[in-house]
């Protein structure tokens, strides 16, 4: 075992992975508040030229592009919030969408796939998908597998139980999964 303080290199990487999840929950913020969605991406963006080959930076954002887009989509005529497979893709903003898509597919192919990677990746699922009805469920319990890999939490548990649940139905009416979503 070694004491001391860490590396110059584990340092920046510790300080990456903490501006990262602080944009993270920045854009959460954002659910209701466009302004902070806003700056969470302007981050991101920066985070990502500062990075442009650390796939976390990417994946970061990636889903904060994908989440944006559908801003304007995820709430009902009663204000309820609507899911992601109901919502009218037609409203979603399709110049976000098409940049998360090729901000997601220019990730390092057969790189450690990482939490916002992943993350995005499922909102790429929703992305590509016309309709609600041709969402790839099966490819969404495979991300969603991966994603619970990486650490065990409960609303992790919940939402894949749920996405398992979406994939069975799937697979008794519409045959085989899809294809993948991330290079490599």
């Amino acid at each position: 075992m070694t004491s001391g303080p860490p590396s110059p290199a584990a340092a920046a990487s510790g300080r990456r992975a903490a501006a990262r999840y602080a944009i993270y929950l920045l854009s959460r913020s954002g659910a209701d508040r466009p302004d902070a969605a806003a700056e969470a991406i302007r981050l991101a963006r920066a985070v990502h030229r500062g990075s442009p080959d650390d796939p976390e930076a990417a994946g970061l954002l990636a889903l904060l592009l994908l989440r944006e887009a559908r801003r304007g989509a995820g709430l009902g005529p009663d204000g309820a919030r609507m899911p992601v497979a109901s919502q009218d893709r037609a409203r979603w903003d399709a110049a976000l969408v098409a940049e998360g898509l090729a901000v997601l597919a220019a990730t390092a192919p057969g790189a450690p796939r990482g939490p916002f990677e992943l993350e995005a990746a499922m909102a790429a699922v929703h992305g590509r998908a016309p309709t609600g009805a041709e969402t790839d469920w099966h490819l969404l319990q495979e991300l969603s597998a991966d994603l619970l890999r990486l650490g065990d939490h409960p609303a992790l548990r919940a939402r894949h139980a749920w996405i398992a649940a979406r994939a069975t139905l799937a697979a008794s009416v519409e045959g085989p999964p899809g294809r993948g979503i991330l290079p490599g």
